[in-house]
């Protein structure tokens, strides 16, 4: 249990925070104009742990390739900015 505390209070807040996305799977969805049922079964299919369902927020690559598989090129090129702050 002391191990496990330990970790959990030593993390690095700011490390973690950019690890993940700053957009619910549900917000995600509605931003990017995705089928909320297709992402969610996307999600069960590659193994993705989603605690909290549609309110999870993915990690940044698994957000990156959500929006590749679901989105065309064009919209990702107009939005290149999204990812340039990650």
């Amino acid at each position: 249990a002391f191990a496990l505390l330990e970790a959990v209070n030593s993390l690095d807040v700011a490390a973690l925070h950019d690890r993940y996305s700053d957009m619910s799977l549900q917000t995600l969805c509605f931003e990017w104009d995705i089928n909320l049922q297709k992402a969610f079964e996307l999600a069960m299919k590659e193994g993705w742990s989603l605690p909290f369902g549609v309110q999870t927020h993915l990690r940044v690559d698994q957000e990156k390739e959500l929006i590749r598989v679901f989105c065309n090129q064009e919209m990702i090129d107009l939005d290149e900015d999204y990812y340039d702050e990650g």
